[in-house]
């Protein structure tokens, strides 16, 4: 066939023994052309440039090895001993296990003893033979691994002219010093480089043996891993060794043709391939619509391979699979980084390891995406977001042997340190504005005293050596008693304090020592800390007795069980109370704990079916989103947890049948659920846990034993509680969940934090990798948004075949861009309506049901889709206030939003320029005051006197409660108004626009004013900014229809109603996780 015969535009090739590759001519690829794959006649992609965008500027064989069946799975097939020498040696693979490369094959050459001369072995390659051909004045690399026994050798190049003439030889002696065997590393590795000459056309590759330097003894040559490669220069840097690509079929095509006009574009079958089902598998040229040489081709592959990314140890990737000699590749942050071959950790090992060293040009200290892949498949194997690490010493061991000062940015707790000194000057900062004398006073003291509480904390509490004076604050009603359990190792529990000092909280607390029986420095507590409470057993009567004598004399509204092995971090306190205002009947909440190290120690515990508690998480990442949501745990780790002081006496405190330590933890989580409370793990919570310090690490020594002894009795007191919590390691990641029956994904462009799972990058990149791992778990998918549905369904469908979609418009999208095309008589706009009206429309008629705030929309939507569309009315839920400032302490009008969104900006132009200057004259001391972020120029320049920009603002109440009159004039929009219900809610008396007001049942004169005309708008302000009697009845009506239409059980009956249209029945009657307020901040 020759070189321009249409067909051999494109060849189809195998590679690592798989369908997997196609060349076509370089002037093709140059051109855009290119081959489509097809996979039971069903178009898979178009293979062209893109998919090897340097595959027209460099040679087809460029870095690929030329030795056939270089791993030698066929034994010698293609290695022969010269004919002339064949009763000088004979030829093997695999002598024994022993001298057999692990996870590989190793030939030899083994010669008698008495043998004198030398033998050659030679490579035959299947297709052309002894003489492989070479280009011109390329550049070459000959390698391979040798072992010798008692001889010599040597690696030998011939190059050949195209009449077989010998032009030169190059002949690289192997030294003597490694035998060869099991690893690698036992071999002597030989790399020859080689610049064809001008007239080369061929080469011979040869290894030479030489016979026993003692002919009285047998000698052998063990050979591996050769390689024969085409280089793209001069660079000498050896490559990597790899199994050529090509098979056998595949060298035959390429050796007839000139490969230096063609190039090789590699491509990778789908996954579903790879199922152990026949298949039919065509490459079309593009250019001539004809089959690729070689094709069709039927086969059948399967690769039943699984695995896991372990963990990043250091600057090395770890990870198992259950493959041998499986070619597994290293992705960081979706681009291919480096690959590796799996291999037995051990010889009893049932998995195959894998163990990949990091480029260091990623070793930067800043996050990154791991992906690992099976080769050929592109099957996941594992996915992994880690900080990677820009040194690798531990940071204990800096603050053992490093020379003062320590680089304390290193600690893996300076993130935290950073932000409790940047919350307490913030506070200085504020108690200044304030003028708050006595608070000022507090927090000047407290900022004084940082850096060398600071100081101390860098140095750790092996090395503090001098034990400065601590003061803690005498609070009479604190908000948390701390109380910290201890028995000798003052220096943990000086630490501990320092932290308590360092780590800013806006709750108030007491410090309660409990000294168990201590006998070093301890005793003498109260000569280096004042504003404790210090009490002491004088003989020790264990953890549990200790915590329930400290929490007696607790004072706190809320009692805090803390280990005095730990460094807590800001806000730790705050977080924790903060569970307790925000969702319903919490009993118990737990810190996340992480080791000094900063890698997790804790996120909550499971209970298993069989009674034994198991630890979640530990030694992961502690910022992966499954460890970062506040959840109901099956209990919380004793070393940081809260309880509301009320809760701690009803439930009797620790049970002292534990006594002296150990499940009374884990005892006192089913005492609070069985007391009707939920336990919560709360992730933002965070604690460090200098884990064994206090009692030691060994089960079957000291208090630690105790772990064993008690065992038997929490299964014996709560197994009925626990019989339906899954059986043990099993499901991890879905029985961590309690309290719930039914999952949820809810797919938005922003999402709140408060009970739910986020997820984020690095650790999932893209939807449809998400969708495809974790797809199969949803029971519901709760889409909000066209554009967002528009880019996602899809996924959603494909790998959540079963769930049950929920759509929420938000607003009906092409109904705002077409009124604003309208008022603004633009005929670009409405066409683009048009076609975004197909497009949100077509979505409704692909979901299960619509939820939409707006009757108007309701009715449109049911207009153009008719039946093809259930809709029912979404839920909004607000927060009804009820201490509100009175008319008398209010002042100005007020509009908010944001100004991204065009119909904000358009309505306080036309307040400014149409109702401004009427208000002037009815209201002259009024100010019109405009929040909101991203604030355009155009209105910058329009602040005056009584026009205020006020820009974005931190809480929205003080808006609300500071205004006398909230507008919102909107000349265009859709959906709901969450500005409008807002108002409502805080008791605003407000004045609309009728599209403010659309989607609501609201009133003009009962619960808002509605306007239209720039006059109607002047007077509508004017008499609630005047008239006392009018604003009190307007707020109280827009409260109480707030209360009405908008509060969390209307919200929770139209949700209930909304799952009940397509068949998902869920009940409020129900242990779920629920918060208890719509807007919620520390």
């Amino acid at each position: 066939m020759s070189i321009s015969d249409p067909k051999i535009r494109s060849l189809f090739l195998s590679c690592d023994g798989f369908l997997n590759a196609a060349v076509v001519q370089k002037k093709l690829v140059s051109e855009g052309g290119g081959v489509d794959l097809l996979i039971d006649n069903e178009f898979i992609k178009s293979l062209d440039a893109s998919d090897a965008p340097e595959a027209k500027d460099q040679p087809l064989l460029l870095n690929i090895n030329q030795i056939c069946d270089a791993g030698f799975e066929h034994k010698p097939a293609y290695w022969a001993i010269d004919p002339s020498h064949a009763n000088l040696a004979s030829l093997g693979c695999d002598l024994n296990e022993k001298w057999s490369l692990y996870n590989g094959h190793t030939l030899y050459i083994y010669q008698n003893a008495g043998i004198d001369n030398s033998v050659d072995m030679v490579y035959i390659d299947p297709v052309v033979g002894e003489f492989i051909p070479i280009d011109a004045n390329g550049h070459y690399q000959l390698g391979g691994h040798f072992g010798l026994h008692r001889c010599l050798a040597s690696y030998i190049i011939e190059v050949y002219d195209a009449q077989y003439k010998i032009i030169t030889r190059q002949e690289t002696n192997i030294p003597e010093g490694k035998l060869g065997g099991r690893d690698l590393e036992g071999y002597i590795s030989i790399t020859e480089y080689l610049q064809a000459p001008k007239k080369a056309a061929f080469v011979r590759l040869l290894v030479r043996k030489f016979p026993a330097k003692s002919l009285e003894k047998d000698s052998f040559l063990f050979f591996t891993q050769p390689a024969f490669t085409l280089l793209a220069g001069e660079d000498k840097t050896p490559l990597k060794w790899e199994k050529s690509l090509i098979s056998v079929e595949g060298w035959q095509t390429l050796r007839k043709c000139d490969h230096t006009q063609l190039a090789y574009i590699q491509f990778q079958l789908p996954e579903h391939a790879y199922d152990g089902e026949q298949h039919t598998i065509i490459l079309i040229d593009r250019n001539s619509g004809l089959p690729a040489q070689g094709s069709p081709k039927t086969f059948s592959y399967a690769t039943d391979v699984h695995g896991k990314l372990e963990q990043l140890e250091g600057s090395r990737v770890i990870g198992w699979i259950s493959q041998p000699d499986m070619r597994v590749e290293l992705y960081v942050d979706g681009l291919f980084v480096i690959d590796t071959t799996s291999a037995k950790a051990d010889d009893n090992a049932q998995v195959f390891g894998f163990n990949i060293a990091l480029p260091v040009q990623l070793l930067d200290g800043r996050p990154h995406l791991l992906e690992v892949k099976a080769r050929p498949s592109g099957k996941l194997i594992g996915v992994l977001a880690e900080i990677t690490p820009p040194q690798l010493t531990p940071w204990d061991v800096l603050q053992k042997y490093a020379a003062k000062p320590l680089p304390a940015k290193l600690s893996p707790a300076a993130a935290y340190r950073y932000e409790a000194m940047r919350a307490s000057l913030l506070a200085l900062s504020a108690a200044a504005g304030n003028k708050d004398g006595e608070a000022l006073a507090a927090l000047v003291a407290h900022v004084t005293c940082l850096g060398r509480l600071h100081e101390q904390l860098v140095a750790g509490f092996d090395k503090i050596r001098h034990f400065e004076h601590l003061s803690f604050p005498v609070v009479e009603t604190p908000d948390v008693s701390i109380v910290v359990p201890v028995h000798n190792k003052f220096p943990v529990t000086y630490y501990c304090l320092v932290a308590l000092l360092f780590a800013y909280n806006k709750a108030s607390f007491e410090v309660i020592l409990v000294d168990d029986g201590s006998s070093d420095d301890t005793v003498d507590v109260l000569d280096y800390v004042d504003g404790i409470q210090y009490l002491r057993n004088e003989t020790s009567q264990g953890f549990i007795r200790s915590c329930n004598r400290g929490a007696s004399i607790a004072k706190g509204q809320y009692i805090v069980m803390l280990n005095n092995d730990t460094e807590p971090t800001v806000h730790w306190l705050d977080e924790l109370i903060f569970t307790f205002e925000s969702f319903d009947k919490v009993g118990l909440a737990g810190s996340k704990l992480l080791y000094p190290d900063g890698k997790l120690q804790e996120a909550g515990g499971i209970v298993w079916s069989s009674g034994n508690p198991w630890n979640y998480g530990r030694s992961g990442n502690p910022h992966e989103p499954r460890f970062s949501y506040t959840r109901q745990a099956d209990y919380l780790s004793g070393a940081a947890i809260m309880l509301t002081t009320a809760l701690w006496k009803q439930v009797g405190g620790f049970s002292e049948e534990y006594c002296p330590a150990y499940f009374e933890d884990t005892d006192l989580a089913f005492k609070v659920r069985a007391a009707g409370y939920k336990t919560l793990f709360v992730p933002l919570s965070i604690v460090y846990h200098f884990e064994g310090i206090s009692s030691g690490t060994s089960v079957t020594s000291g208090t630690k034993r105790y772990q064993e002894i008690n065992r038997p009795k929490f299964k014996q007191k709560w197994i009925n509680s626990c019989r339906f919590n899954g059986e043990e390691g099993k499901q991890v990641d879905l029985n961590k969940d309690r309290g719930i029956n039914h999952r949820a994904l809810v797919i938005d462009y922003q999402t709140p934090r408060l009970g739910i799972e986020v997820i984020y990058a690095p650790f999932e990149y893209s939807m449809q990798t998400f969708m495809e791992k974790r797809g199969s778990e949803f029971d519901v998918v709760y889409i909000t948004r066209y554009y967002v549905a528009k880019n996602q369904l899809h996924w959603v469908r494909q790998y959540a075949p079963t769930a049950k979609v929920l759509f929420c418009n938000a607003d009906l999208h092409f109904l705002r861009e077409l009124r604003e095309g309208i008022e603004r008589n633009d005929q670009e706009q409405i066409n683009k309506a048009c076609v975004i009206r197909e497009d949100e429309l077509s979505i409704m008629r692909q979901v299960d049901v619509v939820l939409s705030y707006n009757p108007i929309e309701h009715a449109v939507v049911l207009s153009h889709n008719l039946n093809s569309t259930k809709i029912v009315t979404c839920p909004w839920v607000v927060d009804i206030k009820d201490d509100i400032p009175g008319f008398a302490d209010r002042q100005d009008i007020a509009f908010l939003g944001g100004f991204g969104h065009p119909p904000n900006k358009a309505a306080v132009l036309f307040f400014i320029s149409q109702v401004m200057p009427i208000l002037r004259y009815q209201l002259p001391d009024a100010k019109f005051r405009i929040y909101g972020s991203n604030v355009p120029p155009e209105l910058e320049k329009l602040a005056c006197d009584d026009v205020i920009v006020e820009g974005y603002i931190e809480d929205v109440a003080d808006i609300y409660n500071t205004c006398k009159v909230f507008v919102a004039p909107l000349l265009t929009g859709a959906g709901i108004k969450g500005k409008v219900i807002d108002g409502l809610a805080h008791g605003t008396p407000s004045v609309l626009s009728p599209i403010a007001a659309e989607g609501t049942p609201l009133r003009h004169g009962l619960e808002v004013m509605i306007a239209e005309t720039a006059q109607d708008w002047a007077d509508a302000v004017t008499e609630l900014y005047i008239d006392q009697s009018v604003w009190e009845k307007t707020s109280i009506a827009a409260r109480e229809f707030a209360a009405r239409h908008y509060s969390f059980e209307n919200g929770r009956k139209l949700m209930l109603k909304a799952l009940e249209t397509c068949d998902v029945f869920a009940s409020t009657d129900n242990q779920a996780l629920a918060v208890n307020k719509t807007r919620t901040s520390l």
